[in-house]
C-alpha cells in the first residue's frame, strides 16, 4: 500500500533541517553516481519513531540518507525496485520531499509497470536484480508509466519496496532534495504500548533537533557579527583611510 502524509514535519523541525548546509558527497556505484549526505542520528530516531507511530508497528531502519539531484547531476531514469538494500530485504521505502516544489511542471516520484514483469518485482537472485538495473533501468521503451505522486515540500510518501519507481522527470534544472529511508518490521517481545512510547520518542527527538539547530545558527550569527566588527574596526571601511 502507498500512503501520503502532507506536512509530515512540524514547521520548526523542517526549518532546522533546512539550516543544514553541508555539501552533498558523490557516491559511485557500478554505472551510477549518487549525491548524498548522512542525516543525524536524532533525525533517524525521529523518523523511526514517527513511522512506527503512524503504522502502529515497530519498524527498523536499514538505510537512511539525504539525496540531491540537479542540473548535470543524477540525471538518468534508473527505474528500479528496492528489494535488496545493503544485503537486506526491506519491506517499505519512504521519500520525504525537503526542497520546495517546482510549480511549472509535473515532478515527483513515478511508479512504473515493466512490460514483461508488471508493477512489482517478483523476486529472484541477486544477479536477476542487478541485470534488471543494468539492462532495463534507463530504457523507458520497456516500461509503462502508471502514476506520479507530486513533489510537495514536507510531503512524505511510503510504498512497498518491490514497486518499480523512479524520480520524475529524470533531469532537474532546480535543486531537488529528499530524505530516503528503507525499513522493515522490528520484532518486540512482550506487551508494549506502541502509540504512547513512539509518540513520546519522536517528540523528544524533534525538540533536540530544533534546539541543536538553534544553537548552531546562533553560533554562526555571532561568528559572522564578530567578523564584521573586526573588518570595520581595522579601518578597511573608513573613508579617512584614503586621506
Amino acid at each position: 500500500m502507498i500512503y501520503i502524509k502532507d506536512d509530515f514535519l512540524e514547521q520548526r523541525l523542517l526549518d532546522a533541517i533546512l539550516l543544514d548546509k553541508r555539501e552533498y558527497q558523490e557516491v559511485k556505484t557500478p554505472g551510477k553516481s549518487f549525491w548524498v549526505k548522512e542525516p543525524s542520528s536524532l533525525l533517524v530516531d525521529y523518523m523511526v519513531n514517527k513511522i512506527s507511530y503512524i503504522e502502529n508497528r515497530h519498524i527498523e531502519n536499514i538505510l537512511c540518507f539525504f539525496r540531491q539531484a540537479k542540473e548535470g547531476q543524477d540525471d538518468d531514469w534508473r527505474i528500479h525496485n528496492d528489494t535488496i538494500i545493503q544485503g537486506q530485504q526491506p519491506e517499505k521505502a519512504l521519500v520525504l520531499y525537503i526542497s520546495k516544489e517546482i510549480k511549472d511542471k509535473l515532478n515527483g516520484t513515478a511508479f512504473w509497470s515493466h512490460k514483461d514483469i508488471g508493477d512489482m518485482y517478483p523476486g529472484g537472485s541477486v544477479d536477476d536484480f542487478n541485470n534488471l538495473l543494468t539492462e532495463d533501468a534507463n530504457d523507458v521503451s520497456k516500461w509503462d508509466l502508471k502514476s506520479v505522486i507530486g513533489h510537495k515540500q514536507n510531503r512524505l510518501i511510503s510504498y512497498p519496496c518491490n514497486y518499480f519507481h523512479s524520480k520524475y522527470p529524470n533531469e532537474f534544472k532546480e535543486n531537488r532534495e529528499v530524505l530516503v529511508m528503507f525499513y522493515k518490521t522490528k520484532k518486540i517481545n512482550g506487551p508494549y504500548d506502541i502509540k504512547q512510547k513512539t509518540f513520546k520518542n519522536f517528540k523528544s527527538a524533534a525538540g533536540k533537533i530544533i534546539g541543536n539547530a538553534r544553537i548552531k545558527n546562533n553560533t554562526y550569527e555571532r561568528i559572522k557579527a564578530n567578523r564584521n566588527e573586526k573588518q570595520t574596526g581595522c579601518g578597511c571601511e573608513s573613508d579617512s583611510a584614503s586621506t
